[in-house]
């Protein structure tokens, strides 16, 4: 007798391989390492900008004053999202996002996410991440020359 609400016998045909293709200010989704590394160091060269500017231009428009106070606030606020989405990748709780912003632990905190590898397939958290595209590697190659500037520096001679 053939009943109808069995369960199909065929293999489950695997599902597609999606990956998760989401911008640089998405507060939800997967970011793999290197993306982790490139979008976390924007925010604070943009602050170092902001610093400057607002040094230079504070006399002359004192009304951009609020304007920077909040790109100042929204600078130290985008890489605790980028600790959390790659905390996804790590099938971690987002709660453990918040050690970042503790002082002795937030540089073990750190050398976890640029190290320790993502999981490679969909989790519970979404997608994998999208491969690297070329303007993520341009990033880095933009970046680590004025990181490794900005290391130097206080080893310079002052003469």
């Amino acid at each position: 007798m053939h009943n109808p609400y069995l369960a199909p016998q065929a293999p489950t045909p695997p599902a597609p391989d999606r990956r998760c293709e989401q911008g640089i200010f998405a507060l939800t989704g997967r970011i793999g390492r290197l993306r982790f590394f490139v979008y976390s160091l924007l925010p604070p060269y943009v602050l170092v900008a902001l610093l400057f500017m607002g040094g230079i231009m504070n006399s002359a428009w004192p009304y951009l004053t609020p304007l920077r106070t909040v790109l100042f606030a929204l600078t130290l606020l985008l890489p605790l999202v980028y600790v959390m989405r790659r905390l996804d990748d790590l099938h971690r709780a987002r709660r453990w996002g918040l050690l970042y912003l503790v002082p002795p632990i937030n540089f073990a905190v750190l050398c976890y996410l640029l190290f320790a590898p993502g999981d490679k397939a969909a989790n519970q958290r979404g997608p994998a991440p999208a491969p690297n595209t070329a303007a993520v590697v341009l990033g880095l190659l933009l970046e680590l020359p004025l990181l490794l500037f900005l290391a130097w520096l206080p080893f310079r001679s002052p003469d």
